[in-house]
């Protein structure tokens, strides 16, 4: 394949200089393992894009069903059996697990996302690999470490391509079983599972999302409403092919644009001042915000006594 041989040089010399500079890593890592497209053999094109599981191995967890598709982890049980092993490590290792014993996510991502970004800078973001050349910088995006490589110099087709490094959290089999049906025959003691350390945004934007801050709401649906001016473009809910603003000229978008713009500064001036009422009087009519407050007047109030 075209960039093949470019992908595991670029991929093996990270892992390595990444297990010689931190012994966490060193200590948890296991293997690679292709991931993707490209693993599944269904890329149509030549593949420029790769995804790699980086597989580190993670004590006997405890694991807890979350949203569909997610799960939490605990692994203070397994841990107190660790200690004697990651002596030198253990409070590098205390960070990506809570009060409780749950693994947090974000602390794990951060913790290899600053690993390759020292990497990179000792490197000063170039790499000279079994006699190619390679410039590489790095980019964060999901639940991966992303490297956007340019081939300067190599034996074989010199372009770019991108590698995504997935951490993926490796337990055993034998020691926890996270679907839904129990398996039909007997787990080896050599199989694994993998939990992927991603952000559950699912769940940020249903439960809790909608539950938050009324007035952050209103300014994030005004953001929405700017971008479209911006853009001229809201597509039709019920015909995606045509766009409500096309009866608008550039001019009237625009004007639209800035006035609603300058709506949302004033809006956000009198917010930080601790002032809500400011939305009410910037998109209601002197009529309508009489009628509210009438309205309001004539609402049955409930009140507490408390002796």
């Amino acid at each position: 394949m075209i960039y093949r041989q470019h992908f595991d040089n670029v991929t093996c010399y990270v892992v390595q200089c990444m297990s010689a500079k931190d012994t966490l890593f060193a200590k948890l890592f296991q293997m690679l393992q292709i991931a993707g497209s490209y693993a599944d053999d269904i890329k149509v094109s030549a593949p420029d894009e790769f995804d790699v599981l980086v597989l580190l191995k993670f004590p006997k967890p405890i694991p807890r069903a979350s949203s569909p598709g997610y799960i939490t982890i605990n692994i203070s049980e397994g841990m107190n059996t660790w200690m004697n092993w990651l002596k030198g490590d253990i409070e590098k290792y205390k960070r990506f697990i809570d009060n409780d014993g749950y693994l947090i996510q974000d602390q794990i991502l951060d913790w290899l996302r600053t690993l390759v970004r020292e990497i990179l800078s000792e490197h000063r973001n170039s790499f000279k690999i079994n006699g190619s050349e390679y410039n590489v910088h790095q980019q964060n995006s999901g639940p991966a470490v992303t490297l956007n490589v340019r081939v300067m110099k190599g034996s074989s087709q010199q372009g770019q391509f991108s590698i995504d490094l997935v951490p993926a959290l490796q337990f055993q089999s034998s020691q926890a079983w996270v679907a839904d049906c129990p398996p039909s025959l007997p787990l080896r003691h050599d199989r694994f599972w993998n939990a992927i350390p991603k952000p559950n945004k699912r769940c940020q934007t249903t439960v809790e999302y909608w539950d938050g801050s009324l007035a952050l709401l209103f300014m994030e649906m005004f953001d929405v409403i700017l971008e479209h001016f911006k853009t001229k473009t809201l597509w039709s809910l019920w015909h995606g092919q045509y766009n409500l603003l096309n009866q608008l000229n550039d001019n009237q978008s625009l004007n639209i644009y800035h006035n609603l713009k300058k709506i949302k500064e004033t809006i956000q001036r009198s917010l930080s001042i601790n002032k809500p009422d400011i939305i009410y009087e910037a998109i209601l009519t002197c009529s309508e915000i009489t009628a509210m407050e009438v309205q309001e007047l004539q609402e049955p109030q409930s009140w507490c006594t408390i002796s």
